[in-house]
């Protein structure tokens, strides 16, 4: 516990000081006013001589995305929507925007790279750049080159945020001139366009659609002239309509063909019966006469003996020997004859010089025959040319048709793949144009804009530093007087008593 003793003696200890105090300030009062209204005035001078630096702002809107499609860019898949911008792709789109390839492009297009730093920057930081590079020299690194250190700045000049609950990025950049900024943050935006495309338009599809599409329509027309030399020759439209043709063509002709066999056969047989006739009744060259006149009956006998004949040798070349018909028509034949010879015993013959006028129309038939026979031969000859050539034709037509069915396969084929590249190749294009028409995620709602007022030194600012700044001074310069004033003998001629008083 303190002693009364030793209280009274702070309290003389603090009174002391507070009057040592209020006799510094009446000996220092001006002084310190002095060196305060100086302190203030010199930051103010400072402030107003040092150049200000000026901020352009803008503003970028995130819309809903739109996803690019797939790569084969198929022309009936919906373009997909999302909800809301999410936070991922806010991020997305600020590293997008601050990236090397968006500041380098802008720093390019507007020439930062090729502005010198003010000569008061190059005089303060001169002793920084002389270490630098002889540290650079030293160690054998890289020195920074004047682009590098402009990008560098630029990337600290650029701010990014997003509005709260909302979708608006807010873009600034600082420099030196408000209509410097409000350009070079123009083509920030510009270059950024640029980067956000390429970034997010996907693989670019279009060309190699292009080409498998010219690719196709060659081997389409290849195709196509193949298919044309193999009509040509054939004189054909369609191999399965000409077939068709064909083979009703060739089966009438092979009906006809077999009905003329027939037809010679006939004529054949009824030539050869006229010949045994001829052959076997040598006295049919001469007239018969009897006693009495002629029968007529007779006579109808051997006409109709005639044309039974002729209608045997008919049914023999169609039917077979057990047909009824050959039966019956043989059984006429028999009775016929028979009864001829019945009626020849009843007449007396008499054998007479002249031509008998069934033997001039036997011979006369025989020769109607024959030139029928030579007709029908004639005929049947062309046919059998025509039947060759038609199965000839026929044969050409298979293998035709054969390699006119692969060739329509592989350029039915051809053309529905030629016609999907070509329909996706449309859709490929529709995606690069809506990607170069900005037809995306992003859109610049406000364009870069500065105000005439510079961010900084502000007034506030310089006022505030400068009060603090002129106290701090002149209580140092105050306390720093007193010190010498009072001198240091001074001080050690009140510390020797105590000194002596503690011995």
């Amino acid at each position: 516990m303190d002693t009364p003793h030793q209280s009274q003696s702070l309290a003389d200890e603090l009174r002391a000081g507070v009057d040592r105090l209020a006799a510094m300030t009446r000996r220092r009062g001006r002084t310190f006013v002095g060196l305060f209204a100086l302190a203030v005035t010199c930051i103010h001078v400072v402030a107003f001589l040092w150049p200000g630096t000026y901020e352009a702002t803008a503003a970028v809107l995130l819309q809903r995305t739109r996803f690019a499609s797939s790569v084969d860019a198929d022309p009936k898949q919906p373009m997909v929507m999302t909800a809301s911008v999410s936070e991922e792709e806010v991020n997305s789109e600020i590293a997008v925007l601050t990236s090397r390839q968006t500041l380098e492009a802008t720093m390019k297009s507007t020439g930062l790279d090729t502005i010198p730093p003010p000569w008061y920057l190059r005089l303060i930081f001169a002793p920084l750049r002389g270490y630098e590079m002889g540290y650079a020299w030293l160690h054998e690194t890289p020195y920074p080159t004047l682009a590098q250190r402009a990008l560098e700045g630029m990337g600290r000049a650029i701010s990014v945020e997003r509005l709260k609950e909302s979708n608006i990025l807010v873009v600034s950049y600082r420099a030196g001139d408000p209509r410097f900024a409000e350009i070079v943050l123009d083509e920030l935006l510009k270059q950024y366009l640029d980067w956000h495309v390429a970034v997010h338009s996907g693989v670019a599809v279009e060309p190699f659609f292009l080409s498998q599409a010219e690719l196709l329509n060659q081997e389409v027309t290849q195709l196509q002239a193949q298919l044309h030399a193999l009509k040509t020759p054939l004189e054909v439209t369609d191999f399965s309509t000409e077939r068709e043709i064909a083979m009703r063509q060739h089966a009438s002709l092979r009906e006809e063909q077999l009905l003329l066999h027939r037809q010679v056969s006939e004529l054949d047989a009824k030539l050869q019966s006229v010949r045994d006739t001829n052959g076997s009744r040598q006295d049919w060259t001469r007239v018969s006469t009897t006693t009495r006149p002629p029968s007529e009956a007779t006579e109808n006998l051997r006409a109709q003996i005639l044309q039974l004949e002729l209608e045997q040798i008919r049914l023999d070349t169609r039917y077979n020997a057990g047909s009824p018909l050959v039966k019956e028509n043989t059984a006429k034949l028999v009775a016929a004859r028979n009864a001829l010879e019945v009626a020849l015993t009843d007449v007396g013959e008499e054998s007479t010089a002249g031509l008998n006028p069934l033997f001039t129309q036997i011979q006369q038939d025989g020769a109607r025959y024959a030139a029928d026979r030579a007709g029908t031969a004639s005929r049947l000859q062309a046919i059998i040319t025509q039947v060759a050539e038609s199965q000839a034709r026929m044969a050409d037509l298979d293998s035709a048709a054969t390699e006119s069915e692969r060739l329509e396969l592989k350029l039915r084929s051809a053309k529905e793949r030629y016609l999907m590249y070509l329909e996706r190749t449309e859709k490929a294009r529709v995606d690069a144009a809506l990607d170069r028409s900005r037809v995306a995620n992003v859109s610049i709602v406000q364009a870069a804009s500065a105000s005439p007022k510079p961010v900084s030194p502000k007034r506030l600012t310089t006022l505030i530093v400068s009060v603090f700044g002129g106290l701090i001074v002149a209580l140092l310069v105050c306390a720093w007087l007193e010190l010498v004033s009072a001198g240091v003998a001074g001080v050690l001629a009140a510390a020797s008593p105590r000194e002596e008083l503690a011995r």
